[in-house]
């Protein structure tokens, strides 16, 4: 007798979230560069293009969900919805591979950008070298998956009464497992080694802490990727594969999206600093209005005068210069 249970809901519900979370946190990032800083970069595209696979990657999950039965029991669901969701994730992990070393090479390319302007060649060298691991490690997890099975439609169209064979069934949670430990490292150094670098710094502990606190993200990322470890093994096809995986699919769901977040807090700057400016009182001079910044946001340029970063020292600002994104 069908058992009825459905886990689907529950994973349409935390896609739509995190989902709306990476746009609204994309959106921001877009608007501060294309209105404040007026400048986009080589890690503002490639976060945009995280953003836009990770968009993919949850229509395709939903496909699943909704027509494939991903979240139900196998006895509950006909061949053609076992087909359905088997190519679903199959879609998914080949994409998540993609999305997973974007979202990295994003937030490297940012702190690499910042870092180009007066930090230690170790920082740097790590940060690259970070980069590096994260694409290699991805490439073959991605080679892995790809060629499970022979021939690799193999993986569902086994229901369909095709002839072929798969590798153990151990070797892609195996695989999935030492890709999620080095990005969880790549996650950590992403968080870990700025806050070591901005904790030397001379800068007001107010800012110092904000600034750790948005990094500190990156760790948690990284913590989520070790979380889902242990739920990785039920990756075994089984006889109740779709129903078994959704706890490993949910985090699978929502890793990507706090990556993306974390990406794009960092670059909000202008932003925070020009909400925080307009909610304050205007003081009045006694040739004009204008207002300011304190030092630790120096980051809004106004009209007449610009606040440096480094020292909190006004001087004239040129007509039309763009505000600076870090």
């Amino acid at each position: 007798m069908p058992s009825q249970q459905n886990r689907g809901p529950e994973l349409l519900g935390v896609q739509a979230a995190f989902l709306a979370a990476a746009w609204i946190a994309t959106c921001l990032r877009l608007y501060v560069k294309t209105t404040l800083t007026k400048s986009h970069t080589v890690d503002d595209g490639v976060m945009y293009l995280s953003t836009v696979l990770y968009s993919v990657y949850a229509a395709v999950a939903v496909h699943g969900i909704v027509n494939g039965g991903i979240g139900r029991h196998t006895s509950d669901l006909d061949p053609g919805s076992i087909v359905i969701a088997l190519k679903v994730w199959y879609t998914c992990e080949i994409l998540y591979a993609f999305i997973s070393a974007l979202i990295r090479t994003s937030i490297c390319l940012f702190l690499l950008r910042i870092f180009n302007r007066g930090t230690n060649k170790l920082a740097k060298k790590m940060l690259q070298a970070n980069i590096a691991l994260v694409w290699v490690s991805s490439l073959i997890y991605l080679f892995i998956v790809v060629f499970q099975c022979n021939p690799p439609n193999y993986y569902w169209a086994k229901f369909e009464g095709l002839q072929g064979s798969c590798r153990p069934a151990h070797l892609v949670p195996n695989a999935t497992v030492a890709h999620s430990v080095i990005a969880a490292l790549s996650d950590w150094v992403i968080g870990i080694l700025p806050m070591w670098i901005l904790w030397q710094l001379q800068m007001k502990r107010e800012k110092k802490i904000r600034l750790l606190c948005f990094f500190g993200i990156g760790v948690i990322a990284g913590i989520i990727m070790i979380i889902r470890i242990p739920y990785i093994k039920v990756l075994e096809i089984s006889a109740d594969f779709l129903y078994q995986t959704v706890d490993v699919a949910l985090w699978s769901l929502l890793e990507p999206s706090i990556g993306i977040v974390a990406g794009c807090i960092a670059t909000l700057r202008p932003l925070i600093a020009t909400c925080a400016t307009s909610t304050r009182p205007r003081k009045r001079s006694t040739s004009s209005w204008r207002r300011t910044i304190p030092a630790p946001h120096a980051i809004l340029v106004t009209k007449e005068v610009e606040i440096t970063v480094e020292t909190g020292d006004e001087r004239p600002l040129k007509p039309g210069r763009p505000l600076p994104d870090w």
